[in-house]
């Protein structure tokens, strides 16, 4: 599990009516090395309106680091709610085949729950990577200065004015 590989680079691609999206290649490599299956796990992110993906392996991942998280959290006297995370992440997600070329069918709901149409902005996020709505990555303020750039630079070069 420690040889997992990450989740990097950024890229715009367009959503058919019909959801149809293709992960960037990057991503989807990503996803086959650390899985060794064509399928993505798509989920709401916990904190802000965007979808995440990640591959089958990644609930492992994800439990070592929440149970460090939740240790801390409770020694310091904190609340800390796994369990609603748990059910936010997990209890909302769905796992989806995409084909050789990285083509899956995204969901209406997924797409209403993120605000996604026409395009989706693709972060990796080292061990997992984001979906945005375009316009939403532009007003989020969490999002750096440098992801909004690459962003802007995707948008100019496909001819997309939002």
């Amino acid at each position: 599990m420690d040889e997992r590989v990450i989740y990097k680079g950024n890229a715009l691609q367009g959503v058919d009516a019909k959801g149809r999206v293709a992960i960037p290649h990057t991503l989807r490599a990503a996803i086959e090395q650390n899985s060794q299956v064509k399928f993505v796990n798509v989920s709401m992110h916990l904190a802000h309106n965007c979808l995440i993906g990640f591959d089958r392996a990644y609930p492992t991942y994800w439990n070592r680091k929440t149970d460090a998280d939740e240790a801390r959290e409770l020694e310091a006297g904190r609340p800390f709610d796994r369990e609603g995370m748990e059910r936010d992440l997990f209890g909302m997600s769905d796992e989806f085949a995409f084909d050789d070329s990285g083509r899956f069918v995204l969901p209406s709901a997924y797409r209403k729950l993120a605000g996604i149409e026409g395009w989706a902005f693709f972060v990796g996020v080292n061990q997992r990577f984001e979906i945005w709505n375009p316009r939403i990555a532009l007003e989020t303020a969490a999002l750096s200065a440098i992801v909004k750039a690459s962003l802007r630079i995707h948008l100019e070069e496909k001819g997309i004015v939002l």
